[in-house]
């Protein structure tokens, strides 16, 4: 199993109530998304074991079209996102 720092690394860091939040994964599409909206998803630590889900909603003008970028890090504001404790 990674280090907290390993998972930083290689997967990203969030935080959330002022506390560093790493991901446990890259980021995933979610075509159900909250309230029928597809969003991007990813689970996440703290450094003390507790288990989160980050949400991202896909950028305004993706939300009128089917059409998606090539380059998926185009597809969301990565600064902007919700977290939810497990």
């Amino acid at each position: 199993m990674k280090t907290f720092s390993e998972l930083i690394k290689e997967y990203g860091e969030v935080e959330y109530n002022g506390k560093q939040i790493a991901l446990t994964q890259y980021p995933w599409i979610d075509n159900e998304g909250i309230n029928g909206c597809v969003v991007y998803r990813a689970y996440a630590i703290d450094d003390d074991g507790n288990q989160y889900q980050v949400v991202w909603e896909l950028k305004e003008d993706l939300l009128i079209t089917d059409e998606f970028p090539e380059d998926e890090s185009e597809c969301c504001n990565w600064d902007v996102y919700e977290v939810y404790e497990h």
